[in-house]
């Protein structure tokens, strides 16, 4: 009797497949068939993983190019950054980093784009990786002279309405003390107890990352940020405080008292007020911090040490390490899909082979 095709053959063979259950045998026809899925899901994966490796650059009108969440003044800066972060030990795999490239590479951008608003955080980042990186390996060892001289001209590039100008005082409070010099240090975190949270504002270089999105989106967007953004500033004022305090070691126990007094009586009622009472009385027992100690984390990388929560508004391209990590994770996903496709083609191939 003979066999009657089921649903299975006749879709086989609409495909190409000359397969026959009852006579058991393969056309040559099959494979033909199957090529151009597995050619398919080959393409798939080589696009996937280019659109991992390389960023989209969307042109804007005046010239910008917003690449991500950020906006440069021109294409050629924006790819000069794109390639620093490929050294830049924040955002690049341990083999690649190479401090010295990857600064090179910020500088040439910031003379790319003179007047651009995202130059104060490219500059930041240069004063990071001064103040912070350490290599045994190469010899490359921070350097808190260099540091504070980045995080003086980032300072003449932001906007002071901007989360990233409290933090280049903070970088510039660090690197004075790393430098035993207290006094400026001081004076550096007296300006960011002074500001003012909720008046603070995202940077003109922040966008949603596409341009797509309406300009009521874009602002209802922004509108969004402010909150997570302002509690930072909060969060940041505190930790003024204390290295204020940490600063205030290196002077006489006088002078070091009669500053926190001041503050806490400035700000008396406030949380930088109650601080600055409750380290008056320790003031004695802080350990002194050795020459090139770090004495406190806003000058490491901001990879290493932002909160749990992650806020949205934290300036050093926050982005960059979460951008990049993010292609290659959706490199990985398009890697293992395409694998998983071709082992399911390889699979029903043995299938009607048997």
């Amino acid at each position: 009797m003979a066999a009657t095709p089921g649903y299975l053959e006749l879709t086989i063979r609409s495909a190409g497949e000359q397969y026959h259950p009852a006579r058991g045998r393969r056309h040559p026809d099959a494979e033909r068939a199957l090529r151009p899925v597995v050619m398919v899901l080959l393409s798939l994966l080589v696009s996937h993983t280019a659109l991992a490796a390389e960023p989209s650059f969307v042109t804007q009108p005046g010239g910008s190019v917003i690449v991500g969440e950020e906006i440069f003044g021109n294409e050629a800066a924006a790819r000069k950054v794109v390639e620093a972060r490929t050294y830049d030990p924040m955002s690049c795999p341990e083999d690649r980093r190479n401090r010295d490239n990857a600064i090179s590479l910020y500088i040439e951008a910031i003379a790319l784009q003179p007047n651009a608003p995202i130059n104060a955080a490219l500059a930041n980042r240069i004063a990071q990786m001064y103040a912070s990186y350490l290599d045994p390996k190469t010899g490359v060892e921070p350097d808190p002279a260099k540091a504070a001289e980045w995080w003086e001209r980032a300072a003449t590039m932001a906007d002071r309405r901007n989360l990233l100008w409290a933090q280049l005082q903070m970088g510039l409070a660090s690197a004075h003390v790393m430098d035993r010099d207290p006094v400026p240090a001081i004076e550096a975190c007296k300006r960011i107890i002074a500001i003012n949270p909720e008046e603070l504002q995202l940077p003109a270089w922040r966008t949603m990352g596409s341009p797509k999105f309406s300009a009521a989106d874009q602002a209802r967007w922004r509108q969004d940020q402010l909150e997570p953004l302002r509690a930072r500033g909060a969060e940041i004022r505190l930790e003024a405080v204390d290295q204020l305090a940490i600063a205030c070691n290196r002077l006489g126990p006088e002078a070091k008292a009669a500053i926190l007094d001041d503050i806490a009586s400035k700000y008396h009622g406030t949380p930088v007020g109650d601080m600055a009472r409750s380290l008056r009385p320790k003031l004695a027992s802080r350990i002194e911090l050795p020459n090139n100690a770090l004495p406190h984390s806003a000058t490491m990388p901001a990879a290493q040490t932002q909160p749990a929560t992650r806020p949205v508004a934290q300036q050093l391209p926050e982005s960059v390490a979460d951008r990049g990590s993010k292609r290659w994770t959706w490199g990985a996903i398009a890697v293992c899909l395409s694998a998983l496709g071709i082992w399911a083609i390889i699979s029903l191939k043995r299938k009607f082979q048997k």
